[in-house]
């Protein structure tokens, strides 16, 4: 179910019905069949919120299809036609003509077919009179309306299940004998009513400052993220009032994307959207709710669009001031995911696909070093060196995060200021973090890390990357070194 789109397709109601039956002396009772009417397209939310009471889709959630069936050659009395659906129940309670009568243009002849019984998911028809049965190749049989109207779709699949529509030939008594798989129609289409997307120039898109301590962005205090909801809509649009809306936006994977709202370091509330260094807000209605981990900023509205044809906008604005106060802006991307909740007779929820809402990038750097071993090797100890060379006049911090090799995330923090034109060794702060996530306290010997411990740590200094290079080393029992290659010292080959 996927897409953006002001329309977005969930099922088709299909039809694939035809003759291709063969009597007790071997004639192919040929067929094909043909619609009526122009295709219908019915809201998803509609089947599955409407009461099924009527006709009408979305007075009665049901929904109708009419079609003649040219018959082949000749049928005779007793034989039958099953027809079967999928994906959804005929409509037992609806008044059924008792017969159906297939006529020939030109002919006086008719074939009657008579309604032997009706259940939920087949019917079956039995040819009780004709005259003339011999010539009947070519006669028409107009399956009207009430026959093949469908009952209310259920809330768990509406979008993704389709109703087929199928007919099978007993005749002269012989084994079932199914219709020409090959011609098939198409008797209706379910589509999303509701969609929602972002204005393409208008995400939380920006490049987070390093001059500033990462804790606004270049050349603005503020960022947007523009949210379009529409509800396209004819004559089968879901009846009843506006349609509450969620709209949750997750920031990437192991970054907590909003802790910049954070005032006191010490997770997120409601109050932190309101007051202090970075704030959230919505431009119109509706209301935002950000989780304690800083994670997922949701916004809710009960009355964004209603169920008629229409488009609303919402803007989501951060802002951040330029001071040295607050906590850093992460750098990182987002994912929007909305839904729409419709209550008619019944209340089903329809999530929309997820897209991009954006992302900070940085104006510093970020170096990976790949491979780092820790513990001991023999009966000898491992060090680690880790030393940062800025020539820039910038001064910045400089984070790390480390993994081992269980993929075990390690979140170390700050681990030091990288200082302008200068050598900064990080080594003691980097190890003692290491040394906490994996050998279980910032002072353990070399001997307390596992057997085989190895990591890669990844950088990130509040420097031009032009002016930042990480000299990472390790030696065993202090005598022999090893230089060890990373993002910023290896060499690139064009």
């Amino acid at each position: 179910m996927s897409n953006q789109n002001s329309t977005i397709k969930y099922s088709a109601i299909a039809s694939a019905v035809a003759l291709a039956c063969a009597g007790a002396t071997g004639v192919v009772h040929a067929g094909t069949i043909q619609m009526n009417t122009t295709l219908p397209v019915y809201s998803a939310q509609g089947h599955a919120t409407a009461a099924s009471t009527a006709d009408n889709v979305f007075a009665g959630g049901n929904v109708a299809a009419t079609f003649t069936v040219t018959l082949g050659t000749a049928y005779a009395v007793n034989d039958t036609i099953v027809v079967s659906v999928t994906g959804a129940q005929f409509r037992t309670a609806a008044s059924l003509p008792s017969q159906i009568v297939c006529a020939k243009n030109g002919s006086a002849s008719t074939v009657v077919l008579s309604w032997l019984s009706k259940g939920s998911s087949s019917a079956t028809l039995r040819v009780t009179e004709g005259t003339g049965l011999d010539g009947m190749a070519g006669a028409s049989c107009l399956f009207p309306v009430a026959s093949f109207s469908f009952t209310q779709r259920s809330a768990v699949t509406v979008g993704v299940s389709s109703i087929s529509l199928g007919m099978t030939s007993y005749v002269g008594g012989n084994t079932s004998q199914p219709f020409d798989a090959t011609t098939t129609v198409t008797v209706g289409a379910v589509a999303n009513q509701f969609s929602a997307g972002a204005v393409a120039a208008d995400r939380f898109s920006g490049t987070v400052d390093v001059n500033v301590d990462r804790k606004s962005w270049v050349g603005a205090t503020s960022r947007s993220l523009s949210l379009t909801f529409t509800s396209t809509t004819d004559t089968n649009a879901v009846a009843g009032s506006a349609v509450s809306t969620a709209v949750n936006i997750y920031g990437a994977e192991g970054s907590a994307m909003f802790s910049f709202l954070d005032d006191d370091g010490n997770g997120c509330t409601s109050a932190d959207l309101t007051a202090g260094a970075g704030t959230a807000s919505v431009d119109a209605g509706g209301g935002l709710t950000i989780s304690a981990d800083c994670g997922t900023l949701t916004l809710t509205q009960s009355a964004l669009v209603g169920t008629a044809s229409a488009t609303a906008t919402r803007i989501i604005s951060l802002t951040k001031e330029t001071a040295s106060t607050g906590l850093q802006i992460a750098d990182g991307s987002f994912t929007v995911a909305p839904a729409f909740t419709v209550s008619v007779s019944t209340t089903a929820t329809q999530s929309i696909t997820a897209f991009a809402g954006g992302s900070f990038g940085l104006n510093g750097t970020v170096i990976t070093v790949p491979y780092m071993p820790y513990g001991v090797s023999g009966t000898q100890e491992i060090s680690q060196v880790y030393s940062l060379a800025n020539t820039s006049a910038t001064a910045g911090t400089v984070t790390a995060v480390a993994r081992n090799q269980s993929g075990s995330l390690c979140s170390l923090g700050s681990v030091g200021v990288a200082a302008a034109r200068s050598v900064t060794n990080l080594s003691s702060a980097i190890n003692q973090g290491i040394a906490a996530c994996y050998a279980g306290s910032s002072t353990a010997a070399a001997s307390a890390f596992p057997t085989g411990t190895r990591v890669f740590v990844t950088l990130t200094s509040n420097t031009p990357a032009a002016n930042t290079i990480v000299n990472t080393t390790y030696n065993v029992g202090g005598s022999s070194r090893v230089n060890v290659v990373n993002t910023s010292t290896r060499v690139t080959n064009n």
